[in-house]
């Protein structure tokens, strides 16, 4: 019973992540131009909800599967919520994620050659604590301003993950009785409800994030445009002009010439030349009729 109580916190931390993937893909499949982030963090959901499934399997298919291919799909996971992060803020570290994920997968792979758990479930729990780590530095240092209270919650979650990551580690190291990773300790229990809240907080916190950029970028848009126009003055309605001068009539009643009225309702300018019919009417003796500029 104890054993099936922990197959249930598994099943259900799978269920909650493929449910948070699900949620990113159909959020973000219209932004998908605007926000890719938005797509990465749907396959590190779904990365986790696989890992987890398979973990949830372990003993009905090969430990291969269940051990090995499980892990390196939840480590692949934590590498895609960093990339994605990073193409948040218009950055690119792709190769040095690569790098990690190949150093950690080799580690991985010698401990669970070891054959103790214990040696693994410690390994394990170190190479999922540095990204947890390196998420929180990340959103630390993230660039763009205006956002304090979105980060601030998800350095939140992330160092409760990587504090749930420290206590399962010590665990592992102190408890050798435990001989699978289903039988019961406080440990394994503490961290698989911390892997059940992860998605159904994280996830809602990146949208959250997502959504915030966006409302800043509205806002920045709708100040510019409104500038924009309280720069651009323009002239509307019926001019009264004197059919004989061409001087025009203000709200005021008082006459004015062309250029001073339209300097005064507009940011136009003039400069004054003279047009070909008028220098031949006034200058008749000038062959060329030239429309030099005063």
């Amino acid at each position: 019973m104890q054993t099936l109580d922990i197959r249930t916190l598994v099943l259900v931390a799978s269920v909650a992540a493929a449910a948070t993937a699900v949620l990113f893909l159909v959020i973000g499949r219209p932004q998908r131009r605007v926000a890719p982030e938005l797509s990465l963090w749907a396959a590190a959901f779904a990365s986790n909800a696989v890992g987890l499934t398979l973990i949830y399997l372990r003993g009905l298919i090969p430990a291969v599967v269940s051990f090995t291919v499980a892990n390196l799909l939840i480590l692949a996971a934590t590498q895609l919520l960093l990339v994605g992060l990073d193409v948040f803020v218009g950055q690119r570290r792709l190769r040095h994620h690569a790098a990690y994920f190949a150093v950690a997968a080799m580690t991985l792979f010698a401990a669970s050659r070891h054959g103790a758990y214990a040696v693994f479930a410690g390994t394990l729990s170190v190479v999922l604590f540095v990204p947890a780590v390196a998420l929180c530095v990340r959103l630390l240092r993230m660039p763009q301003p205006g956002m304090r209270a979105e980060r601030v919650v998800l350095v939140v979650l992330f160092v409760m993950e990587g504090a749930l990551l420290v206590i399962r580690g010590v665990g592992a190291a102190l408890g050798h009785s435990q001989a699978t990773l289903f039988a019961p300790s406080p440990a394994t229990i503490l961290l698989y409800f911390g892997v059940i809240l992860a998605p159904m907080l994280v996830g809602p916190a990146l949208l959250a994030l997502v959504g915030r950029r966006e409302q800043l970028a509205k806002e920045r848009l709708i100040g510019e445009l409104t500038t924009a126009l309280a720069e651009v003055r323009t002239l509307r309605g019926l001019l009264s002009i004197c059919a004989s001068c061409k001087q025009i009539r203000d709200d005021a009643g008082a006459w004015t010439s062309v250029e001073r009225y339209v300097a005064r309702h507009s940011d136009a300018e003039f400069t004054h030349g003279i047009c070909p019919t008028c220098a031949a009417r006034l200058y008749p003796d000038d062959g060329d009729g030239g429309g030099a500029a005063a």
